[in-house]
């Protein structure tokens, strides 16, 4: 976002991101309602502390065609 505020480049971001700088960055509404961005992480090679293996396991979950965690045998039912 800050080299957009630069006046530099560009950034498809959720709606809600408008609230971080809503001062220096003009937001435009995408009326294509089939259109899709695609999401690109970024992490230091070597960084043996942080949750990069979780994360890339979830993002591939996310993406798969029938997701682990949208199985029916997952969700817990409150049975009260």
């Amino acid at each position: 976002m800050g080299i957009v505020a630069a006046g530099v480049s560009l950034c498809v971001v959720p709606a809600a991101s408008q609230r971080q700088r809503p001062d220096d960055v003009c937001y435009r509404i995408i009326k294509d309602e089939t259109a899709t961005s695609p999401i690109i992480m970024s992490f230091r090679r070597d960084d043996a502390r942080g949750r990069v293996e979780e994360i890339k396991q979830l993002i591939r979950e996310m993406y798969a065609d029938n997701p682990p965690w949208l199985q029916l045998s997952n969700v817990q039912l409150d049975r009260a």
